[in-house]
C-alpha cells in the first residue's frame, strides 16, 4: 500500500498510481470476464 511504500522508503506515488490503476482495471475485467461465463 502507499502507506507502507511511504514508511518503508519506497516511492509512495508510484504506489498511488499502481493502486488506482489495478482498481480501475479490476472493476472493467470483473464484470466481462463474469458475462462471459454465463
Amino acid at each position: 500500500t502507499p502507506v507502507l511504500a511511504e514508511k518503508f522508503g519506497g516511492d509512495g506515488e508510484f504506489a498511488v498510481i499502481a493502486l488506482v490503476v489495478t482498481t480501475l482495471l479490476s472493476m472493467i475485467t470483473l464484470p466481462v470476464v463474469s458475462m462471459l461465463a454465463n
